[in-house]
């Protein structure tokens, strides 16, 4: 894969955006067939580590905006102080 954190696209290496988007909007690929979310990876690809246990939060709530400067490794609890009602701005 590449990465372009500025966008947050994630794309194969001949240029093709990479996976593709679940019911609530989160892009995942297959590998392997097994799915994997999209802002897990390019969290990996950037920090260069594994985020582990912890998720990985949208913190503009809109769960398609992968940018590096939207994304942050936290805890569940501070995640979902973040989620509903972000989401209702995110378009």
């Amino acid at each position: 894969f590449d990465y372009d954190p500025c966008n947050g696209l994630l794309t194969y290496k001949d240029g093709r955006e990479a996976g593709s988007f679940t019911a609530d909007l989160y892009r995942v690929v297959c590998i392997q067939k097994v799915k994997y979310y999209v802002h897990r990876i390019v969290y990996k690809m950037y920090y260069k580590k594994d985020p582990g246990r912890y998720v990985i939060d949208h913190i503009n709530g809109c769960p398609h905006d992968n940018s590096i400067d939207n994304l942050r490794r936290c805890k569940n609890r501070t995640n979902l102080r973040n989620s509903k009602a972000s989401r209702l701005a995110c378009t």
